[in-house]
């Protein structure tokens, strides 16, 4: 899964979401795409990855924003990578069973 130096609108329909959703990740603090001198956004292929992350947590696990920036501290603090956490999400993710 490649996806280099994207714009946001790639990003985003690639990955079925709104550009807005892409910017409130942003604004939260969970992604930090680089800039251009003219401030667009790029995102490269560990940002694209980073997002693929929170989304399956929020919207296929039902996890919080909130619960999301923890689990990607605790991951960073314990030096797992995004592509070692999203490999484990997508492996064991019907383990987890969240009450709503």
């Amino acid at each position: 899964m490649i996806y280099n130096s994207m714009t946001i609108g790639k990003v985003a329909r690639k990955l079925g979401i709104h550009e807005q959703t892409i910017r409130a990740y942003e604004r939260k603090g969970l992604i930090r795409p680089t800039r251009t001198e003219k401030g667009t956004r790029v995102f490269s292929n560990e940002d694209t990855i980073r997002i693929i992350i929170i989304i399956t947590l929020t919207q296929e696990l039902g996890l919080t924003l909130t619960g999301v920036n923890i689990l990607l501290h605790f991951a960073q603090k314990h030096q797992v990578n995004d592509e070692e956490l999203l490999e484990f999400i997508e492996d064991h993710k019907n383990e987890f069973h969240i009450s709503q």
